[in-house]
């Protein structure tokens, strides 16, 4: 039966990252099955062009640029044109994307009108706040104010998901982490997809190796980073494992995809990699299976779509072992899993995976047939029975 659903999304259209890519994909998934959709979500700044089309129906919410970073944009409120335009779409159901003031403004809305909800847990905003540069500038008494900060943060994630008829939670860790919190309300498992057409180790290209200098039968193995380029997602830890595999003598070739607000002081620590900036799609897909090693080290992931792209493409992933990334990658069998932050645990793993290119191509195999289970079709018809579980229709 279609479903009549209002989307409220933090980020749908100004920067490529998993929120907005998942969101798109979901959109057009939803569409094609016979869904009516509306979008609400920030558009991008004066005279910007977004990055990102939007898929079907949307509506632009004014917002603001995020001092910190100011590529993201904080959404303030529906206020009441756009409130009307919610009123006339007529929803039976609320899916919030983000715990922000258009978010709270859904809330309300659906209770006013007697809606249920639904709410998925996307991102660790409070552990972000760790890695503002503010805090490594002030002095220790002051810095400590970042703790407190993110306790606040804390209650308003707890306090905004305790409003929701069901929390949506990408992996059992996630929801293990958010019970512990204080989130009590019914929580459900949504994982993510990811286009196995598209990732998949067929694009491996010798021209591509040959670009980044790794030419030949003995060519040193490629290691590849990424995502985007904000220290929340480990690049300290990234920085010390390449430059520690360097001092060892341990033959490698690192490749940095991505941008951000960290790019030029990374390209600074990092004067031996090749930087290759934000890529299209086709062009990450190549990249992936171009490589023979990809390191994550993010300590930050609820699920981890560039791991799971990564995994589709044939790759090895060495990833942090927390929330998204455990959900993912199995230890020994299709992947390498360290404790966050240990740099010398990252440089052993990496040392052992590039010297050994059998096990390299085992795990690779085998992360490629778990990333198979993922499909965008799964995913999109988890969140179709999800949706209609909230709506009481089974």
């Amino acid at each position: 039966m279609p479903r009549k659903v209002a989307l409220i999304v933090g980020n749908y259209v100004n920067v490529v990252d998993g929120v907005a890519l998942t969101y798109g994909r979901v959109v057009r998934e939803r569409l094609l099955a016979g869904d009516e959709l509306m979008v609400f979500a920030p558009g991008p700044g004066s005279g910007c062009r977004p990055p990102i089309e939007a898929a079907g129906a949307s509506v632009v919410l004014p917002s603001m640029a995020i001092p910190v970073q100011p590529e993201y944009r904080l959404a303030l409120g529906i206020p009441r044109a756009q409130r009307r335009r919610l009123e006339a779409f007529e929803p039976e159901l609320i899916h919030v994307a983000s715990p922000d003031l258009a978010g709270v403004a859904a809330l309300d809305f659906a209770a006013a009108h007697g809606l249920p909800t639904v709410a998925a847990y996307h991102s660790e905003i409070a552990r972000y706040l760790r890695y503002l540069p503010l805090w490594s500038r002030l002095p220790a008494p002051l810095a400590a104010g970042g703790a407190l900060l993110e306790g606040v943060v804390w209650a308003w994630i707890r306090r905004f998901y305790n409003r929701c008829g069901q929390v949506l939670v990408p992996t059992e860790a996630t929801r293990t982490d958010l019970r512990r919190r204080g989130v009590v309300r019914p929580t459900a498992l949504w994982g993510r997809g990811v286009d196995l057409e598209r990732f998949s180790p067929r694009w491996r290209s010798p021209q591509w190796r040959a670009g980044v200098g790794a030419t030949g039968a003995h060519a040193p193995p490629v290691i590849l980073f990424a995502a985007r380029l904000r220290w929340e997602k480990g690049l300290d830890v990234l920085c010390a494992v390449l430059r520690g595999l360097e001092a060892r003598g341990v033959p490698h070739t690192a490749v940095i995809v991505g941008e951000g607000p960290a790019a030029g002081e990374l390209r600074r620590e990092l004067p031996r990699a090749h930087f290759l900036g934000a890529l299209d799609v086709g062009a990450l897909a190549q990249a992936y299976a171009s490589a023979d090693l990809f390191l994550y080290p993010s300590p930050t992931e609820t699920f981890g779509n560039v791991t799971l792209e990564a995994m589709a493409s044939g790759l090895t992933p060495l990833c942090a072992d927390l929330l998204g990334s455990r959900s993912l990658v199995r230890d020994g069998e299709t992947g390498t899993l360290v404790p966050a932050g240990d740099v010398s645990a990252f440089i052993e793993a990496a040392a052992a995976l590039l010297a050994d290119a059998p096990r390299r191509a085992r795990l690779g195999r085998s992360a490629r047939e778990y990333a198979a289970e993922h499909s965008w079709a799964v995913a999109s018809a988890r969140l179709a029975r999800l949706w209609t579980e909230a709506l009481g229709q089974d």
